[in-house]
């Protein structure tokens, strides 16, 4: 009897476990800790994260151990709204792409002899994982006469999102569900560089890794709670649709803080035109003349 298995579907995973062991071992030994240069740190985002770090006692240093980073993290994520708010949003949408992750594959596998080309299938979703991100550059583009708020671009995310899943739940088409699952594609291909900039503007640069870890936390939950119960793919995209229109609310109150005080519109930042910049150069010019006192 042999206790070794050769090849077989499992072979490239056994292979990667290999590649990835030499790797930490490479890692170990060759690369030294980035402490960063803490004399040269950013004006802005030190006094933008003053009254965080003062709530969370002192910052990550070299000595700092990692339980007392993770509970000044923890501290901070309590006390302050918008990075609470922000990571329970990226927990419930990464929290459904997991799940969608798991049930595709069940929801378009019909009871056909021939199974259908999940290698196509799957080429298919990342084109359009891919148009999305292209989509999101078009949205921000600085050429635009009105650039739509990333608040705003997170809102149309999550609405539709919980729109397509809603649609799937209640589809008995596979053809109707695999169209919807192709559009979730470019809403998952929208809401990284989305995400990104919001927290990139939300958290704290100082204890960004640990704020991160904690968003982590309720994320595991929901995707422990897909695999050890028992749904079906309709049940999951209903719970998904339920998790996804509370996403939805919670970016809207998000938005509503992040303008309250601002003048302008929630939904978009209104560039000024080709004749006021021209303007502007003109007042900018005159000021910086010199008078000329004449005889």
């Amino acid at each position: 009897m042999s206790y070794v298995y050769v090849g077989g579907f499992l072979a490239p995973f056994d292979i990667a476990i290999v590649v990835l062991a030499l790797c930490g071992c490479l890692s170990l030994t060759l690369w030294d800790e980035n402490y960063g240069d803490q004399r040269k740190r950013d004006t802005k985002s030190s006094q933008s994260t003053n009254s965080l770090s003062d709530d969370a006692g002192p910052s990550n240093s070299t000595g700092e151990s990692c339980l007392s980073g993770f509970s000044g993290a923890a501290r901070v994520v309590w006390s302050n709204n918008e990075i609470r708010l922000a990571g329970i949003i990226s927990s419930l949408f990464e929290g459904s792409m997991y799940v969608f992750v798991f049930m595709w594959t069940p929801a378009i596998n019909t009871d056909d002899e021939e199974d259908p080309p999940f290698g196509f299938i799957f080429s298919t979703f990342m084109v359009c994982c891919m148009a999305g991100s292209s989509f999101f550059s078009v949205l921000t583009s600085e050429h635009s006469m009105f650039q739509i708020k990333t608040e705003a671009i997170g809102i149309g995310i999550f609405a539709t999102s919980a729109i397509l899943f809603g649609i799937m739940a209640m589809s008995t088409s596979t053809s109707l569900t695999f169209g919807c699952m192709n559009v979730f594609e470019v809403t998952v291909g929208m809401y990284f560089p989305t995400m990104g900039i919001l927290k990139s503007q939300i958290v704290p640069e100082c204890q960004r890794s640990a704020i991160y870890n904690i968003y982590r936390i309720p994320l595991n939950f929901i995707v422990l709670m897909s695999l050890l119960t028992d749904l079906t793919p309709s049940q999951s995209f209903g719970v998904c649709f339920l998790m996804l229109s509370l996403a939805t609310f919670l970016q809207w109150k998000l938005m509503l803080q992040r303008s309250s005080g601002n003048n302008g519109s929630i939904w978009y930042v209104e560039r000024p035109s080709v004749v006021d910049e021209e303007q502007d150069e003109n007042i900018d010019i005159q000021a910086k003349t010199p008078l000329v006192n004449s005889v």
